[in-house]
C-alpha cells in the first residue's frame, strides 16, 4: 500500500507544479496585455486630445495640439502597426499646415484668403477624424483574455454539450421511427 502511495506522489507533485507554472504563465501574459493596453491608451488619449483642442479652438495656435500629436506619433512607432504611425504622421502634417497658415495669417499679405482657407480646411478635416481614429486604434485595444473557468463550470458546460448532442440523437431517432 505504501509503495502505491509513494508511486502516486511523484506524478501528483508533477501535476501540481505544471498547474502552478501554467497559472504563472497566464498571469504574466495578462500583465503584459494590460501594460500594452495602458501604453496604447495613453497614445490614443493624446491623439484625441489634439483633435479636441483643434476643434474647440478653431486651430492650434496657443494649444498643445502639436505637442500631443507629436508625442503620440513618436510612441506609436513601437506600440502599433505601420498603419497607425502612418495615419498619425498624416494628422501631424495637417496640424503643421494649420500652424503654418496661422503664423502666415499674422503678417499682412495678399495670400491671406488662401491662408485662411488652408487653416479652416485643416481644422475641418481634423474635426471629422475622431471616429475614424477610434476605429483605427480599436484592434490594438481589445483585451481578449477570458476568465478561466473552474473545474465545476467546465464539467457543467461539457454536460450541457453532451445533453444537447443526446437530444439531437433522440430527435433524429424519433424522426426515423416515425417514417
Amino acid at each position: 500500500m505504501t509503495e502505491v502511495l509513494a508511486a502516486l506522489l511523484t506524478p501528483t507533485i508533477a501535476l501540481a507544479v505544471a498547474w502552478i507554472s501554467f497559472q504563472q504563465w497566464r498571469t504574466a501574459r495578462s500583465k503584459l496585455t494590460l501594460d500594452l493596453f495602458e501604453k496604447r491608451y495613453a497614445v490614443y488619449q493624446n491623439v484625441q486630445a489634439s483633435l479636441v483642442l483643434i476643434a474647440a479652438h478653431g486651430g492650434s495656435k496657443g494649444t498643445a495640439a502639436f505637442k500631443n500629436m507629436f508625442e503620440a506619433w513618436r510612441e506609436s512607432q513601437f506600440l502599433f502597426g505601420a498603419e497607425v504611425a502612418s495615419r498619425l504622421d498624416e494628422l501631424l502634417a495637417v496640424i503643421i499646415t494649420i500652424e503654418t497658415a496661422e503664423a502666415e495669417m499674422e503678417t499682412i499679405s495678399e495670400d491671406h484668403h488662401r491662408q485662411v482657407k488652408e487653416k479652416w480646411d485643416g481644422v475641418k478635416a481634423l474635426s471629422l477624424e475622431r471616429q475614424s481614429i477610434a476605429d483605427l486604434f480599436k484592434p490594438y485595444m481589445l483585451m481578449n483574455d477570458k476568465r478561466v473557468r473552474t473545474v465545476g463550470e467546465w464539467l457543467a458546460e461539457r454536460n450541457r454539450v453532451r445533453l444537447s448532442y443526446e437530444d439531437k440523437t433522440h430527435k433524429l431517432n424519433d424522426c426515423r421511427l416515425s417514417q
